[in-house]
């Protein structure tokens, strides 16, 4: 059976490599090939003022030295970035490449990867799926078979014998099982556990526990009790999403446990679909270059249908969204910027995401570094890339603008740098003529 379905998937699967692998082709000189930033003003991403004073070289994958006078090895690629920002390449800490709902989408994989680099998302947390495929696409990235951003992923939401995702979920029955589900994660290459909202507080107190003996955290959705007293006092790392109910006793245990928060405002605000009066945004390059034709026509025809019967507002849960943010950040918690993105607007929803975060009371800087600093911290891999200093991963962007006093600008991408490779932006761009027609599986063609 498992050699039939090989030869029936070679040619497809050879075609695809070797379609999408042009795109991370390149030559061991262009590796090698030091990189020197100048006249740039640096955001480094802990919410510091910006540095204007400051040089880079990057080396390899790495920040290799910054400073004023930098002596740049000979053959070194001069940037430079007088009049623009650079800062550390963005990550998404809430996306699923696989949706557990109705919908789902395996095969267009490649023009989501590409739409993330595109929008300068250079880390991703993938917050439940099916574990082999995500493993898979990993690992294809990891070595440059096809393009994309940094995964993490925690694979399979962590649920009770009835999951509510059943195709993206596994189940546990009794507190037996979590030292086997945590090494099992370990085992494949996850970065934290995710337990899901029908386990019982004790299931998730096991999960907890079996995860620190591998070094794995524990990210928890338990729904409407996110931010619940019995919740808090788990030894979670974090909230998947913002909780719908904080008080001054919650906000304190968070804080002295050190709980993250990763944000998800896009959520609230497409359940009231209050972008639906908003149409200009569907205009935006990081969609219009990456989001395919027949989709964008299918929302705008979808969302102008609406807007003519409803006036769209934000509503209670958006607004109390917004409210909590700014209580849980005004407590010193860590917001981490997530947008629970399943395949539509990915990319640009984070860069909503954080305009929502200024909306909710943050500043700009501090918005920064809830997609840059703070969701490296919230994996332990702070020293390892989401700030810019010497040793770290040299994800970085060049933005045309001034992100750290208007959000909005953090869209206006000149360069997106992963790894130390300067990405082609223009051949991550989908090309409506030829891109393949997929649909996901509640699309008809």
């Amino acid at each position: 059976m498992f050699s039939a379905f090989a030869r029936f998937f070679k040619p497809v699967t050879l075609v695809t490599l070797l379609s999408v692998s042009l795109l991370s082709t390149k030559t061991a000189s262009a590796i090698e090939q030091p990189i020197g930033i100048i006249n740039a003003l640096i955001i480094d991403g802990t919410g510091t003022p910006p540095s204007t004073s400051k040089n880079i070289l990057i080396q390899g994958t790495q920040i290799v030295d910054i400073g004023e006078n930098i002596q740049f090895p000979e053959g070194t690629k001069i940037i430079d970035a007088e009049g623009k920002v650079l800062m550390p390449g963005l990550a998404d800490m809430h996306i699923h490449f696989t949706d557990g709902g109705d919908g789902f989408d395996f095969l267009g994989y490649q023009r989501r990867l590409n739409a993330l680099l595109y929008s300068g998302v250079t880390t991703v947390l993938d917050t439940g799926g099916v574990l082999p495929f995500l493993k898979q696409l990993k690992l294809a990235i990891d070595n440059q078979v096809i393009v994309g951003p940094h995964i993490n992923y925690v694979g399979p939401l962590i649920d009770s014998a009835d999951p509510t995702w059943p195709v993206i979920s596994r189940s546990m029955v009794s507190t037996v099982q979590a030292k086997e589900i945590a090494n099992y994660l370990n085992n494949n290459g996850a970065s934290a556990i995710k337990a899901y909202a029908n386990l019982s507080r004790p299931q998730m107190y096991a999960l907890v526990s079996a995860g620190k003996e591998v070094g794995l955290p524990v990210i928890v959705d338990a729904w409407v009790r996110n931010g619940f007293e019995h919740m808090v006092t788990l030894g979670l790392r974090a909230f998947a999403h913002t909780p719908s109910r904080v008080t001054e006793q919650t906000l304190n245990i968070m804080k002295n446990r050190d709980v993250f928060i990763i944000s998800t405002l896009g959520i609230g605000e497409y359940k009231e679909k209050a972008r639906h009066g908003q149409l200009g945004f569907l205009d935006s390059a990081l969609l219009v270059n990456t989001m395919p034709d027949w989709s964008i026509a299918k929302t705008r025809n979808l969302y102008e249908s609406d807007s003519k019967t409803q006036a769209y507002q934000p509503g209670t849960f958006y607004k109390q969204q917004l409210e909590n943010i700014k209580k849980i950040h005004s407590a010193g918690i860590k917001v981490v910027a997530g947008t629970d993105d399943t395949g539509h607007f990915t990319g640009e929803e984070l860069h909503r995401e954080l305009e929502q975060l200024v909306d909710a009371g943050l500043t700009p800087l501090e918005a920064i570094t809830a997609a840059t600093y703070h969701a490296a911290k919230l994996l332990d891999q702070d020293d390892q890339w989401g700030v810019i200093k010497v040793g770290t991963r040299a994800d970085l962007l060049i933005i045309n603008g001034r992100p750290d006093i208007r959000i909005s600008e953090s869209r206006n991408i000149e360069t997106v740098i992963k790894s130390g490779e300067i990405i082609d932006r223009t051949r991550l761009t989908i090309k409506h003529s030829t891109a393949p027609r997929f649909r996901d599986t509640s699309t008809s063609y």
